[in-house]
C-alpha cells in the first residue's frame, strides 16, 4: 500500500473498495510492528474505475520492480540500507481482514 495508509492485510482490496484514486507499493525497513518502519521507496499508479483486483495486481507488478530497483540503487556495501523516511503515524489507517465470507451477498436484506 501507499504507507502509512492501509497498513495490514489486503491493502489493495481495501483501497479499491474505498474508491481511492491511486494505489501503490511501499518498500520499508523492517521493525517489530507491522508496516511501521521507515519508507525506502513508494511507487503509485492512478486507478481508473471499474478496476478488478486482478487488474490492480497486474498494474502493480511493475511497481514492485521499480520500488525494488530504487531500494537497491540506494543501498551501499559500506552503509547498508538507507535510513529511509519516517512515516507520519498520525495519518495511518489499517486495512481490514477479507475472506471468503466477504464475497457472499445476502439478497434478503
Amino acid at each position: 500500500s501507499i504507507l502509512p495508509r492501509f497498513r495490514g492485510f489486503c491493502p489493495t482490496v481495501c483501497a479499491l473498495i474505498q474508491g481511492e484514486r491511486e494505489i501503490g507499493v511501499s518498500a520499508l525497513r523492517p521493525v517489530a510492528e507491522a508496516d511501521k518502519g521507515p519508507i525506502l521507496a513508494v511507487v503509485k499508479i492512478p486507478v481508473t474505475y471499474p478496476m478488478t483486483i486482478h487488474d490492480a495486481f497486474e498494474a502493480l507488478r511493475p511497481c514492485y520492480v521499480q520500488a525494488a530497483r530504487e531500494v537497491v540503487s540506494n543501498w551501499s556495501r559500506e552503509a547498508g540500507l538507507p535510513a529511509g523516511v519516517e512515516q507520519d503515524h498520525a495519518n495511518a489507517t489499517w486495512s481490514i481482514w477479507r475472506d471468503a465470507d466477504d464475497m457472499v451477498v445476502d439478497w434478503n436484506l
